[in-house]
């Protein structure tokens, strides 16, 4: 005897050290087929679980998922069985499920047991939506969803949680407001557009930039200041204009580079009304059209910038129109500086000051990565101490001989021990520059990537604990060993020695001579010009 049973015992069970079907008390030593117990689902093959089946078993009572006879009662998947998908849940395929499911290829809608591959719309289970093309599913919405979305690589209108593949119209998301022609954004769109309210919006490249006419709200505005494409310098933009409109205490909010800034003071303009004596409910509705605001532009780095000014109702909800400028920030003055180590020796920093130096970048040091060893540059501390004492701007650079961001990270964290408790005006900068890195790449110890993720590394963890931070390189480095236009979100700082330097890409400060001679210094010293206002 090797167990006992009730009558109406079927389950799986061990006898004589074999695992076999038990059928309403009687082993059945032929039976192949699905049979349970307390442990789980199995494939029995002969009379016996072999522990050996991997793979799919199909009987009348379906269609199994084995592994190692036993059924993946843990497997829910998508899966191709037989040249069809289908819905696999708890090990046993669903030949009538409908509905959503998953694999390592993506999310998929299941139509009576199968992935068709051709349905394309919303299936809704409740409230929750799946945007499906070609039975994928590319995006999740509620029922009210209304917004433009990006499906399958295209961005398109949805309405009430539903693709709208026809839809021509302006349409919004939390990117901005677009043109939607035949249902995609047209980013080649540029020009008016009026829709079938009578709104009138002005386009460029796919994206509204204004509201020109607000049938519901009628008005009309002006900006003065900044003129379209003129050039400006210095700390500050004075934004002025006018507005008109029928909605009575409007208001006027302006925008700098998309991102919002203030609301504009309202004053008199009688001029206005000279052009618009009576319209747009004229001065009872509009007692102060003209609009006013001093922007502090400091900070503003040089290049093309935009200034919108949103007109709305008193109620801040309802853009009754929208205008905007395109205009330069060409900052003419730049500031001039040297950068030191031990090599300099000691300065005679007095001097110096007089030579009318604006800032000093100081060496702080470097990380030894195999004998874990920071070395802090001599004078460092004293270089450091005299600028604080004569007002000299500092900043800071870390020589670094890092392949990698686990390396960059050491080098960081040295970087911090080594100037704990100082404050610099200026950011610190990693100095990738050393033969030991070109010579990494060039045997394969590492890689662009590799090198350009130290950099985003090191300034991030300075950058964490509060300081500016940016990457030093030569111009040829930046090109052949760093992708540059990643780092550019830090600060650059350009070695390049030319009188007029070439260098295509977005630099803050440009080291152009390592031969400069100034007093209170012994031999050549680099001069750098800053196009940054740090301080």
């Amino acid at each position: 005897v090797y167990g006992t049973v009730n009558k109406n015992t079927t389950e799986v069970m061990k006898i004589n050290g074999i695992w076999r079907m038990v059928q309403n008390g009687i082993v059945n030593y032929e039976y192949t087929g699905i049979g349970s117990n307390e442990l789980g689902t199995w494939l029995v093959e002969n009379g016996k679980v072999t522990f050996n089946y991997t793979g799919i078993y199909t009987d009348d009572t379906g269609t199994y998922m084995i592994e190692k006879s036993k059924v993946r009662t843990d497997y829910t998947e998508v899966v191709k069985i037989d040249g069809i998908w289908r819905m696999v849940q708890n090990g046993i395929v669903n030949y009538e499920y409908t509905g959503i499911g998953n694999n390592e290829l993506g999310t998929w809608l299941v139509e009576k047991g199968q992935v068709t591959f051709n349905y394309t719309g919303t299936y809704f289970e409740g409230d929750k939506g799946y945007i499906v093309e070609g039975s994928k599913v590319y995006g999740t919405v509620n029922k009210n969803t209304t917004e433009v979305m990006k499906i399958n690589g295209i961005w398109r209108m949805v309405q009430n949680g539903e693709v709208n593949y026809e839809y021509t119209g302006i349409g919004s998301n939390n990117l901005g407001t677009w043109y939607i022609e035949k249902g995609a954004v047209n980013f080649n769109y540029n020009g008016k557009y009026t829709d079938i309210n009578g709104y009138i919006y002005n386009v460029k490249n796919g994206e509204v930039r204004e509201l020109i006419y607000n049938a519901d709200y009628p008005g009309t505005m002006w900006i003065d200041q900044p003129i379209e494409g003129k050039k400006y310098q210095g700390d500050f933009l004075e934004i002025s204009g006018w507005a008109l409109s029928e909605s009575k205490d409007d208001i006027i909010k302006i925008y700098l580079d998309d991102k919002f800034v203030s609301a504009a003071s309202r004053e008199p303009r009688p001029d206005v009304f000279d052009k618009y004596p009576n319209e747009f409910g004229g001065e009872s509705l509009n007692p102060f059209p003209g609009y006013y605001y001093k922007l502090n532009i400091l900070g503003l780095q040089n290049g093309t910038h935009t200034i919108k000014m949103v007109n709305l109702t008193s109620d801040g909800k309802t853009v009754i129109q929208s205008k905007e400028v395109s205009f330069k920030i060409v900052r003419l003055e730049k500031t001039w500086g040297i950068d030191v180590s031990q090599y300099q020796g000691n300065i005679d920093w007095n001097a110096v000051k007089n030579s009318d130096i604006d800032f000093a970048i100081l060496r702080i040091g470097y990380y030894l990565e195999s004998q874990n060893r920071l070395v802090v540059d001599p004078y460092f501390e004293r270089n450091y101490n005299e600028c604080k004492r004569l007002g000299i701007a500092i900043g800071g650079y870390f020589y670094s001989y890092a392949f990698n961001s686990t390396e960059a990270s050491h080098e960081a964290n040295a970087c911090l021990s080594a100037i704990n408790g100082k404050k610099f005006e200026m950011p610190i900068f990693l100095d990738m520059e050393d033969n030991i890195l070109k010579n990494g790449v060039s045997n394969g110890q590492t890689n662009k990537n590799e090198l350009t993720n130290a950099g985003i590394t090191f300034c991030d963890i300075m950058e964490g604990a509060g300081y500016r931070s940016g990457v030093y390189a030569s111009k040829n480095f930046f090109k052949d060993y760093l992708n540059v236009s990643v780092l550019e979100k830090y600060n650059i700082w350009l070695a390049h020695y030319t009188d007029q330097t070439d260098y295509e890409g977005k630099y803050d400060i440009w080291q152009y001579t390592n031969m400069g001679s100034l007093l209170g210094i012994n031999g050549a010293v680099d001069f750098n010009w800053c196009f940054t206002r740090y301080y």
